[in-house]
């Protein structure tokens, strides 16, 4: 029997991060979470370090505030944290732009 896909939640993670979990797009089993502030506790505990950091800092890291997509909309820490999480949603984690 094959696994299927729509099982995982699905999340794009800043190139520091894909460097250190060995890929760019992390898929997590759907299993008991019931919305995005447990899918990423969990991934806090279990997973890089940056997990942590971005709990810690409401969206924010040492590198600044972070934008974030759920499923092609643009949406605060907040609101990503209180979403309930289904089977094959997306969230990707653009990292802040550095310049001058």
């Amino acid at each position: 029997m094959g696994t299927n896909l729509k099982s995982y939640i699905y999340l794009r993670v800043p190139p520091d991060v894909a460097a250190r979990v060995g890929a760019s797009k992390m898929a997590v089993p759907i299993g008991r979470h019931k919305n995005f502030h447990d899918v990423l506790a969990e991934l806090a505990v279990q997973s890089d370090p940056f997990f942590r950091e971005f709990i810690a800092g409401r969206g924010s890291t040492e590198e600044g505030p972070f934008m974030l997509v759920l499923n092609g909309k643009s949406v605060s820490y907040e609101e990503l944290v209180q979403a309930p999480a289904y089977p094959g949603d997306e969230v990707i984690f653009v990292a802040p732009i550095l310049g001058g």
